[in-house]
């Protein structure tokens, strides 16, 4: 018996990704941020641009609050008002995010 037939006798199962399953955060403001799977992230090209000024300059503080603006401008406004957020865990929150998404985050 060849390996097509052995393959062709086996049942199918199909892999259902959790496409209900929606992104959670619990930050250590106490805040619990959802984002539905189907959300699509589109964040504003100038607050992208600003994060790259920022690290440019050497300022961490001015990074961070630009990462911030800038997660904040990709999602729809009832999510953004959500994203209550620490610095301290600013890249955990966008790492775990696009993970989450299949985006790679460039370390």
């Amino acid at each position: 018996m060849s390996n097509k037939s052995k393959n062709r006798n086996r049942p199918q199962v199909e892999q259902k990704l959790p496409v209900d399953k929606p992104f959670v955060f619990h930050s250590k403001t106490g805040a619990v941020i959802r984002i539905p799977r189907d959300v699509v992230f589109d964040p504003d090209a100038d607050a992208a641009l600003a994060i790259a000024e920022a690290e440019e300059s050497g300022n961490g503080l001015q990074a961070s609050a630009a990462l911030l603006r800038m997660l904040r401008s990709g999602f729809p406004q009832d999510i953004a008002d959500t994203l209550n957020l620490k610095l301290s865990e600013l890249e955990e929150f966008s790492r775990a995010y696009f993970s989450f998404t299949g985006v790679e985050f460039p370390k």
